[in-house]
């Protein structure tokens, strides 16, 4: 099982990817394009993906769905 912390902004996301040891196994900012989530998430199948409900965290949401990722949106 891979792990997948994101930090949402408008332009870029910044990722890291854990496995379930909680070693780091990726780290890396990314475009907020669909080409930008594919090339992070290359490999990755299957992964818990957790992000915070910032003001553009749906489309994020919705493509990492789609992707086949379990997304979680931790409260506050």
């Amino acid at each position: 099982m891979k792990y997948v912390g994101l930090d949402v902004h408008k332009l870029y996301i910044h990722g890291t990817v854990l496995d379930e040891n909680g070693k780091v196994l990726k780290r890396g900012r990314f475009e907020y394009t669909r080409d930008g989530f594919e090339e992070f998430f290359d490999g990755i199948e299957d992964a818990k993906v957790a992000m915070e409900a910032g003001y553009c965290w749906q489309p994020a949401y919705e493509l990492l769905e789609d992707m086949g990722h379990e997304v979680k949106l931790p409260t506050h």
